[in-house]
């Protein structure tokens, strides 16, 4: 395949609005499904609802044993257009990068499995594990694609489960998972020129925050450094002059591997405890809106080695080990094979996810192809 044609394919896909919520992933799945024709790939769609689809892929090797390789076909929204030096839903090449929403998150590292494959099954080699792609919708909101996916049991007695995420071309080991926490607190309001009389729900929540923020912290992995919590959305008051007795508000945590759920979740129930101690009046109801875990693979793991010397081949160069805060899907592929080796690998700039002017390296991207095709060989 020519340089030419690998960069108008990812031109092509950067081109299929897929922003999350628009529900127009089956365009870009289609789209896939027929450049895998035309390369004599096996494939199928996976229909989930209206305007979103899966799409799957095989190029059967020397071993029933397989790999899946992963890449979602959603985006996030543009964000503020003004922010943008080019138009964000159309690529642009400037200075030898695609500037594009999607660009490196994750389009680039999508299109770059999805040529490898192309150029793999026009080759005379057929691989020694079995090669199986997914593409998947709504990973940015809900992970449906991924859900539906797991449904079929896609990933089970996979060898390795590899995602195109934005890396920096670097081999990511670790990523941190995420919950969502939403909550309620009830207390007792009063008039706010005698607040003593009173208990403040927005004060009680924020202290509730802390505490918890204080808690996970502890909790580190050396690829990721702590974990973190970010109070999000918070809503409470009814008057100036009156003491709010309710508090709405979300908290994102984003925990690492050495973090627990349940350990977790015994201390906030702790937390809740003894802020009915301090205070009268207080009642703290919460819900977990979304729970994916973290995941970690070990550096001598058999196909991260393998992975490895592919980047070695092509680059000449040392390779760089890398933790992400971000999750993807693999959170959800792998929640009922803990045990299933899980790393990421794309051109893009994870410090670009989700920002304004969004690109990527055209040369990354080219090179990303080049590993890719190197490993799956």
């Amino acid at each position: 395949m020519e340089k030419e044609e690998q960069l108008k394919i990812l031109n092509d896909i950067l081109s299929i609005n897929t922003v999350n919520g628009n529900k127009n992933e089956r365009e870009l799945a289609l789209y896939i499904q027929k450049l895998f024709k035309s390369h004599g790939i096996t494939s199928s769609i996976d229909e989930i609802d209206e305007g979103r689809a899966n799409i799957i892929g095989l190029i059967e090797g020397k071993d029933t044993d397989f790999l899946l390789f992963n890449g979602h076909l959603d985006t996030v929204p543009y964000g503020n257009k003004e922010a943008w030096i080019t138009d964000p839903s159309k690529p642009v090449e400037r200075e030898g990068k695609i500037y594009c929403r999607g660009a490196s998150d994750m389009k680039s590292g999508l299109s770059a499995i999805v040529c490898a494959f192309c150029e793999l099954a026009e080759s005379s080699i057929k691989p020694e594990y079995t090669l199986v792609f997914l593409g998947t919708s709504d990973e940015e909101k809900g992970g449906t694609g991924a859900i539906k996916a797991d449904e079929s049991k896609i990933a089970e007695g996979a060898k390795a489960l590899i995602i195109g995420e934005p890396t920096g071309n670097s081999i990511c080991l670790a990523e941190k998972g995420c919950i969502w926490l939403t909550a309620k607190t009830k207390t007792r309001t009063s008039h706010s020129a005698y607040p003593e009389k009173g208990v403040n729900a927005i004060e009680v929540s924020y202290h509730f925050f802390e505490r918890v923020s204080k808690f996970i912290s502890k909790f580190s992995y050396p690829l990721l450094g702590n974990s973190t919590a970010s109070l999000n959305r918070i809503e409470g008051g009814f008057l100036s002059n009156m003491v709010p007795d309710e508090c709405n508000f979300l908290i994102d945590i984003r925990p690492t591997s050495s973090l627990k759920f349940n350990i977790l979740m015994k201390k906030i129930d702790q937390i809740i405890r003894d802020l009915k101690e301090e205070y009268s009046f207080v009642e703290i109801n919460y819900s977990i809106e979304n729970y994916r875990r973290p995941l970690e693979i070990e550096r001598q793991n058999k196909i991260v080695n393998k992975f490895s010397k592919s980047i070695e081949n092509v680059t000449n160069k040392e390779v760089k080990y890398i933790g992400i805060n971000f999750f993807s899907d693999g959170s959800i592929l792998s929640k009922n094979d803990t045990f299933l080796p899980v790393f990421m690998f794309g051109p893009g700039d994870p410090e670009l996810a989700h920002q304004p002017n969004e690109n990527v390296s055209i040369i990354s991207y080219f090179e990303a192809i080049e590993i890719y095709l190197n490993f799956m060989k």
